[in-house]
């Protein structure tokens, strides 16, 4: 697997300013989708993985539940797209 696109959890967790145990649950939960692994088992995210991560801090930010984010998106690693508008209604209204 070529590495060079991908981050390590620490490398993620520093980025988006979130705790690596709290990134773990993410997937484990489903909120975040697993991420690929390198031959030795790192965990090797991606731009989507960082983005949707962002999009979920925000979405916690602004006071939305984690099972208001995972509902947003319809399925909980699908459609951050519908999340993005949802968020948008719920701050509006």
């Amino acid at each position: 697997m070529d590495t060079a696109d991908h981050i390590i959890i620490g490398t993620l967790s520093k980025h988006t300013g979130t705790n690596i145990e709290t990134i773990r649950y993410y997937e484990r939960i489903g909120l975040l989708p697993a991420p690929a692994r390198s031959s030795g088992g790192y965990r090797l995210y991606g731009t989507g993985h960082l983005k949707r991560l962002n999009f979920i801090r925000r979405a916690r930010t602004l006071g939305f539940s984690i099972g208001e984010v995972a509902d947003s998106s319809g399925s909980r690693t699908k459609g951050s797209g519908r999340a993005v508008r949802f968020v948008s209604s719920r701050r509006h209204t």
